[in-house]
């Protein structure tokens, strides 16, 4: 049937009816500019991943557009002097309160976008509109309006795999980098509203959280003022609309919380701001006016409590810049050091990154002068010191503290309940608690590393050895592999090689190319002599080759991560595999599947809320009997989570049992209801085995983080055991009612049927490109298959 198919043969999935398409957004920008040009500002911020323009508006009265600049520099200045910004309210500065609306930050939450362009009309038409004229007067409004263009353009949650709303803390997507250099760092603005969906039959429902609070967030300064401008949002909703609206905090004990500081609103509130996240019911028209009213009500409320709201949010700078703890004595160190001179750092690599990230979100990074010693121990000039007396303390500690365990104290959660740079990227960080003195440097930009080069040039066949010790030393191997040189790995001890190294053989070229790649890697290189090198390829290494590799999965990361390392892997979408998209015909030779229950076996959305209207937010049953076929058809495979053992299950392959967390509560997340796994996660030991290919350059005693994290029992014979659990208390922070269940129980086998591969995982190595010091262990599967 070909009836009216140039409509469906367009780039962009057809929303509803009365809803606006992402190309559509420039002309209705344009639109709104031209009802009053002077109270309005359009700017492209950025691209998305495939290139999309991130659209910002920014809204004020006709004074505010003259004095933006005026307005912004106050804020930053606030952030590093907060008492002249304190003294200059005092005095009576006409300041004007930076609200950030943030719209469609999930794809196919598509009413946010609507609300926002609604609520723009309203602003620029309203001249003759009190209300309209006093929210202009108190506020400089900044919509991003619409944060996930990929997203929009495809009706997917996601962009390139990673969901956006839980990148706020990583930034590694560029939709978020933009958002964190543009608006973060340049306003640091005091109420943010993040535009979300669906909720269905449920009541819309606006933070303020549950239980636990985050103790690096100053909440009496921004938690409970934000409850109270969430019941002045809930009114105006209630009042225009009739909707009920439920704020978790009054309603529930547990299982909406604001610990987690990977999400926009949580993001912003170490930041000093009155942070919501606004779920509206169903993505229709009223769903639509309800995310513009919760805006409203949220300007409204800034109107009346301009000078209050300021007052809050720099005070809560002023605590950081003297030091103030209160009741967090023990909470917040003198400083956070971070050494990159290898006698003290286990991985300079991934501190120098953490030096830059801390650049990037206005936080002050010194470096030491001379030799010191700060915690009664010895630290090398060159030092790189984080300061914890400055205005973004919260943000700092949240970034390079060791977390806490919160089992006792709930029995839900809403999500991540631990993050830590330091531990998830492994590296090493210093917290000193005593005072010290130091002089010191401010450092603008973050240090660029390079790698070292030891070896000659044998003439015609040179052999090398690369230690697979960092992730750099992945992306070098990958990119003499796709030039076409010959790359092994040593399968056992050899000489002084440790199994995993990577061997390159090739001609004199090979020996500059090293070099070369030691400007730009962390990595060390050294030649081996001729004869050493041909005994080391007899029957001590193993070739790897690239495998091409679907990427389907629900917490995301994997392609991304593995994508940066070189791998031949492509994200594929749900909705194509929903539709019988044929792996298999189009090329894949390999397949990674990653996540929970959630999102894969079961849709929520559809089965629990009768909400989807056809935008699915998983797989269905057609799109997961894509993936049994393939998986059946003798396709190697790696599955992660119980995802991932489910699938195994399914399709039949080896016969193994395994287990999940299903002890936590489901709190309020409709998404949870019938949940059979409770994402439970956080920091524990894991075992691995150093001579095994998945677990190559990994060792005893190695800290992983897992979330929703699975492990196997009835091992049979022909399956290898690569890594277990830790024996006794191998759980150290985050959320896990019972860890001593899966106490020394296998979390990562391999087996084969046939000519076939599969690896299991129980902990996802990439999950949200959070944890890059596991990244390699996906690596290693990886290279399994292809070898």
């Amino acid at each position: 049937m070909t009836f009216l198919g140039y409509k469906w043969n367009k780039e962009e999935f057809p929303l509803f009816r009365n809803f606006t398409l992402y190309s559509e957004i420039p002309k209705a920008l344009r639109e709104l500019a031209e009802i009053n040009e002077k109270l309005i500002k359009i700017d492209i911020i950025g691209c998305s991943f495939e290139g999309r323009p991130l659209y910002l508006a920014t809204l004020s009265d006709e004074k505010g557009m003259s004095c933006l600049d005026e307005y912004r520099r106050f804020m930053v200045q606030a952030v590093r002097d907060p008492d002249r910004a304190l003294k200059a309210l005092e005095e009576g500065v006409e300041q004007k309160v930076p609200v950030f609306i943030n719209a469609g930050i999930h794809g196919n939450e598509i009413t946010g976008t609507e609300g926002v362009l609604m609520l723009m009309e309203k602003l620029l038409t309203g001249e003759n509109d009190p209300e309209v004229k006093e929210i202009l007067e108190s506020t400089v409004i900044l919509i991003n309006i619409c944060a996930n263009p990929d997203g929009r353009v495809k009706c997917t949650p996601s962009s390139n795999g990673v969901d956006l709303n839980r990148d706020y803390l990583t930034q590694s997507q560029p939709e978020i980098q933009a958002i964190v250099k543009h608006v973060a760092i340049q306003w640091f603005p005091s109420v943010v509203v993040d535009l979300h969906g669906y909720f269905g039959d449920q009541n819309v429902t606006i933070d303020g959280c549950t239980m636990p609070h985050n103790p690096n967030y100053e909440y009496d300064l921004v938690g409970i003022p934000g409850i109270e401008e969430a019941k002045v949002m809930a009114d105006e909703i209630r009042e225009s609309l009739g909707l009920e609206v439920d704020i978790p905090a009054l309603k529930v004990s547990e299982g909406w919380d604001d610990y987690g500081p990977v999400f926009t609103a949580q993001y912003f509130m170490y930041l000093g701001a009155l942070s919501h996240t606004v779920e509206v019911k169903h993505p229709n028209q009223e769903g639509t006016l309800t995310a513009a009213e919760a805006v409203w009500g949220a300007l409204k409320y800034v109107a009346k409590n301009r000078e209050k709201i300021l007052r809050n949010q720099i005070e809560v700078f002023y605590r950081g810049v003297h030091g103030l703890t209160g009741e967090k004595k023990d909470l917040f160190p003198f400083a956070y050091l971070i050494p990159l001179d290898e006698n003290l750092q286990r991985n300079s690599l991934e501190g120098a990154k953490m030096i830059n990230h801390l650049l990037n979100n206005g936080i002050q990074v010194k470096k030491a002068l001379h030799s010191f010693n700060a915690g009664g121990r010895d630290f090398p000039g060159q030092t790189y010191i984080v300061p914890m007396h400055q205005g973004l303390r919260g943000l700092i500690n949240t970034m390079l503290w060791s977390g806490e365990d919160l089992s006792l104290t709930v029995k839900a959660m809403y999500d991540v309940s631990v993050y830590s740079f330091p531990q998830m990227a492994g590296f090493d960080v210093y917290p000193i608690w005593e005072e010290f003195t130091v002089n010191w440097e401010e450092v603008r930009t973050a240090p660029r590393l390079k790698g070292v080069f030891l070896g000659k040039n044998n003439g015609s066949l040179n052999t090398y050895a690369l230690p697979a010790d960092n992730n750099d030393a992945v992306k070098a191997a990958n990119i003499l592999l796709k030039e076409g040189y010959s790359v092994n790995r040593v399968k056992k001890s050899f000489l002084d090689l440790v199994p995993g190294t990577f061997l390159i053989r090739g001609n004199e070229a090979l020996h500059y190319r090293l070099k070369e790649l030691t400007e730009n890697y962390y990595i060390q290189v050294r030649s081996l002599d001729a004869t050493a090198g041909a005994g080391v390829f007899e029957g001590n290494t193993m070739p790897i080759r690239f495998k091409k590799t679907a990427v389907v999965g629900e917490n995301f990361g994997v392609c991304q991560a593995m994508k940066e390392m070189g791998f031949d892997v492509c994200f594929v979408e749900y909705t194509q595999l929903n539709k019988g998209f044929d792996l298999a015909e189009h090329g894949f030779e390999a397949l990674i599947l990653a996540g929970t229950e959630t999102g894969i076996w079961r849709d929520p959305f559809l089965d629990e809320l009768g909400i989807g209207f056809g935008l699915h937010y998983a797989l269905v049953e057609r799109g997961r009997q894509q993936l049994i076929k393939f998986v059946q058809a003798g396709h190697d495979f790696i599955g992660i989570g119980y995802a991932g053992a489910k699938l195994n299950e399914e399709a039949g392959i080896l016969d193994i049992g395994y287990s999940f967390t299903s002890d936590a509560a489901t709190g309020f997340m409709p998404e949870s209801i019938n949940a059979k796994q409770s994402a439970e996660n956080g920091l524990c030991i894991i075992n691995a085995n150093p001579e095994d290919p998945l677990t190559f350059s990994y060792g005893t005693k190695e800290k992983v983080y897992v979330f929703g994290p699975v492990w196997y029992y009835k091992i049979p014979r022909e399956v290898k055991i690569a890594a277990s659990f830790g024996e006794g208390n191998f759980y150290e922070k985050g959320f896990w009612l019972n860890p001593e269940l899966a106490a020394g129980k296998p979390v990562i086998v391999s087996g084969t049927k046939g000519a076939q591969k599969i690896v299991l995982m129980g902990l996802d190595p990439a999950f949200r490109c959070y944890i890059p010091a596991t990244y390699r262990l996906l690596a290693n599967a990886l290279y399994f298959l292809g070898s």
